[in-house]
């Protein structure tokens, strides 16, 4: 049996100390239109690809999925310590920043992976 318990409101997944993001809640177009911009098929990256465009994918990936989740923040500022609206090129500058980008993609699709667990016990 499936338990439906992912959410369908906006939470808060913290990324560092002192930096969070709300999100929207996942969701299979969310998800598939990263894929797509990334150009990952069935979930699989092409085999044989060069190490390097395989991290572009992933970080492709990573960025858009982002961008359309993410609704605002705290913690995160300019050089000077200002507060930073969410815009694509912000979002994108932080997902830059490697360990907040897997910070994001871990927590963010945990729910996924929790149901994709579930449905194999």
């Amino acid at each position: 049996m499936i338990r439906l318990a992912v959410s369908r409101t906006p939470t808060w997944l913290t990324l560092a100390p002192g930096v969070r993001v709300q999100v929207r809640p996942v969701t299979t177009a969310l998800v598939l239109a990263a894929r797509h911009a990334a150009g990952i098929a069935d979930g699989q990256l092409p085999e044989g690809e060069p190490p390097a465009r395989v991290g572009e994918r992933i970080a492709t990936f990573a960025k858009t999925l982002a961008r359309l989740a993410i609704l605002s923040w705290d913690g995160i500022g300019d050089a000077e310590g200002r507060p930073l609206p969410v815009t694509p090129d912000a979002v994108e500058a932080v997902m830059d920043l490697y360990p907040l980008a897997e910070a994001f993609v871990a927590g963010y699709l945990a729910p996924l992976e929790a149901l994709a667990t579930e449905k194999k016990t």
